[in-house]
């Protein structure tokens, strides 16, 4: 199962690429050539648990951040945006 958001989305281009390729990694469930919807849960793509954990530990090696405990979280994790949101503010800064 592919899924396909109606919404309006925030434009590929405000995600880094480095961000969206990684991200896309880890979505099973995205449609091909698409980008996620920036507030469709994750676990809508077909991220469960151990794969937000590998998502991360990937973000941190491919983009330069770490993630502390506190920002941890299941709201730092529940959309692409959110995730951006917490990328940018632990210091990754598009190249």
């Amino acid at each position: 199962m592919h899924v396909s958001d109606p919404r309006p989305t925030r434009p590929a281009e405000s995600f880094s690429p480095e961000f969206l390729a990684v991200l896309r990694e880890f979505m099973p469930h995205l449609e091909p050539g698409t980008d996620p919807s920036p507030d469709v849960a994750l676990s809508s793509y077909g991220l469960d648990s151990l794969a937000l954990i590998s998502l991360m530990l990937e973000l941190e090696d491919r983009l330069g951040v770490t993630f502390p405990d506190e920002s941890m979280t299941q709201e730092a994790f529940a959309t692409a945006r959110a995730l951006s949101d917490t990328v940018s503010a632990l210091g990754h800064v598009p190249s």
